[in-house]
């Protein structure tokens, strides 16, 4: 679902004027969906490591996500799992259980 919304809105950037586009709702839960996968994997990343991540990656990640969350619940099965390691990496790094660069445990 989530390649899709941001499948279609890549296709109507190239299909439709700027002005319409911009005010969709589609195209802002489609560029939110894809900033959600991509501070999945950099929060995702920054677990394995053991490493912090920038404040803005759990913070507006967390935000969007629950923002898609809602959007797309009625598929909340499919992605439940995904949505839980969210949650869990959203506290892990803002509560500061990552190792700082600078000071290594």
């Amino acid at each position: 679902m989530s390649l899709m919304m941001i499948g279609t809105c890549i296709s109507s950037l190239l299909t439709k004027p700027p002005a319409e586009v911009l005010q969709s709702g589609i195209f802002y839960l489609g560029i939110g969906t894809a900033y959600a996968w991509v501070a999945l994997a950099v929060m995702t990343g920054g677990w394995v490591g053991n490493n912090a991540v920038a404040w803005h990656w759990p913070l507006a990640g967390g935000m969007v996500g629950l923002i898609c969350l809602v959007a797309f619940a009625a598929f909340i099965p499919l992605y439940l799992p995904c949505a839980l390691l969210g949650m869990y990496l959203c506290y892990f790094h803002l509560a500061g259980y990552a190792d700082d660069a600078e000071n290594p445990a």
